[in-house]
């Protein structure tokens, strides 16, 4: 019988022992879940910052998108009402206003009329392909009403080439009042300016 009290006190202090083990192992391994918890809440937060700062982020580049949408819209609609193709006899009309039609306004836009839009648009520094685009329009567009008459208080700047005689440069025109002057008009070329003495 000592043996079998020894056995079994023997067997209760083994019990036990093991149990004092499994206990300690599922302590190591709750204490490691919760440092694992713990750092997960940690990347939570910072992913739930980074996700305010994109939601702001994304909210201003929506705000610049609609921003740049609406001043495109303004800008195509703004394009769209400046150019209004021409009609044949509004173009002819404005290059005979310019002095490069001669022709009848006919309403056709024949040889003489192509040509004339040609020598219009090399004067003013456009393709001289001789169709009416937007640009050659919008040049040729203000032309569309003739000029009013000179008034007749208004003289005329004195225009003096070579080969005009003196006595003529003297009988020009000129405002009461006011000698004319002996610099050259601006704009006027300098080879047909002859000064005066």
């Amino acid at each position: 019988m000592g043996r079998c009290l020894f056995a079994l006190v023997g067997l209760v202090i083994f019990a036990s022992g093991c149990a004092t083990l499994s206990n300690r192992q599922d302590l190591e391994r709750i204490a490691s879940l919760e440092d694992r918890v713990t750092q997960l809440k940690v990347e939570n937060k910072a992913l739930k910052d980074k996700t305010v700062v994109l939601k702001d982020k994304t909210v201003a580049l929506e705000d610049k998108i609609t921003v740049l949408e609406e001043a495109l819209a303004a800008e195509t609609k703004k394009e769209k009402l400046v150019f209004k193709m021409p009609n044949a006899k509004e173009i002819q009309t404005a290059l005979k206003n310019t002095g490069y039609y001669k022709g009848e306004i006919d309403g056709d836009i024949g040889s003489q009329t192509k040509e004339a839009i040609r020598k219009f648009q090399e004067a003013n520094d456009l393709n001289p392909d001789g169709v009416i685009g937007s640009r050659t329009w919008e040049k040729l567009s203000v032309y569309l009403e003739p000029k009013p008459p000179v008034s007749a208080e208004v003289n005329p700047a004195p225009v003096v080439s070579e080969g005009v005689s003196k006595a003529a440069e003297e009988k020009v025109a000129q405002p009461a009042g006011k000698e004319i002057s002996n610099t050259p008009l601006e704009g006027s070329p300098k080879e047909d300016y002859k000064k005066t003495e």
